[in-house]
């Protein structure tokens, strides 16, 4: 057949050309198909994990999913037998000792925060910002617990005393048994160590600077990251705590 008057003949080079263009174009379409795919999973993963929580309201409340600070997870995780120590003052200001286990978690809601008496900043700004927090929330503030992840130098003596100083009802607990402490922390999901200055002489420590939130069953239903916003976890705990679970820390408030 002969070929019309004008055409030119198609090269196979043009030909392979648009052949390659059109699977660039394809693997784009693709690519953002598939990164939108993966988008969405992420975002309904996480509307679940703030849904499928029960304890406190219904999965069907229309709060779910608005926390600007609480993290809960998809749910409750027990926190299994452990035995550390909890130090308190007695009516004649005598510092005691009584073991501390998963008994002693449940009845109301609680929140612990892990740290130790000489850290600089982290530590005593958080007490601080949680001192104020129970003020705003009066009824509605769960129990605080400080657990001292640095036993060699928390005593009971000094850390009743530094914790003394923010809030006297805020309970304190550690102990001499670091592996003990170690496992704890574990499954909290808290880590924490020991750091050598420069000079080798001394030590600070690292350590997780979330605060835990624990139900009246004893069980880990979430967790708030820092950097901590009081505005929004005051009204986050408002929003889901029941109120009638609840006591207030008092503490040295002005």
């Amino acid at each position: 057949m002969s070929q019309s008057r004008g055409a030119k003949p198609v090269s196979p080079f043009a030909t392979r050309q648009r052949g390659f263009s059109d699977k660039r174009l394809f693997s784009t379409i693709f690519a953002v198909a598939l990164a939108a795919g993966i988008a969405l999973w992420w975002f309904g993963q996480r509307q679940a994990a703030n849904t499928s929580i029960s304890t406190g309201m219904t999965q069907q409340s229309p709060m779910q999913g608005q926390f600007q600070s609480l993290l809960l997870y998809p749910k409750p995780k027990a926190i299994v037998d452990f035995t550390l120590s909890e130090y308190q003052r007695d009516p004649t200001g005598a510092i005691t000792s009584a073991p501390f286990t998963s008994a002693n978690l449940t009845g109301r809601w609680r929140m612990l925060f892990f740290g130790f008496t000489t850290c600089p900043d982290i530590c005593p700004t958080t007490l601080t910002d949680l001192k104020a927090l129970a003020k705003s929330l009066g009824p509605q503030m769960p129990e605080l617990m400080f657990v001292s992840i640095d036993p060699e130098r928390d005593n009971p003596e000094t850390l009743r005393e530094y914790v003394d100083f923010f809030a006297p009802d805020i309970r304190t607990i550690s102990s001499s048994d670091v592996p003990a402490l170690t496992s704890f922390a574990a499954q909290i999901g808290a880590v924490f160590g020991k750091v050598p200055n420069a000079d080798a002489s001394s030590y600070s420590m690292d350590h997780s600077a979330s605060l835990y939130l624990v139900d009246p069953n004893g069980a880990l239903v979430g967790l708030i990251r820092p950097p901590h916003n009081m505005g929004f976890i005051a009204a986050d705990l408002r929003a889901y705590l029941p109120v009638a679970t609840t006591t207030a820390i008092k503490g040295n408030m002005p």
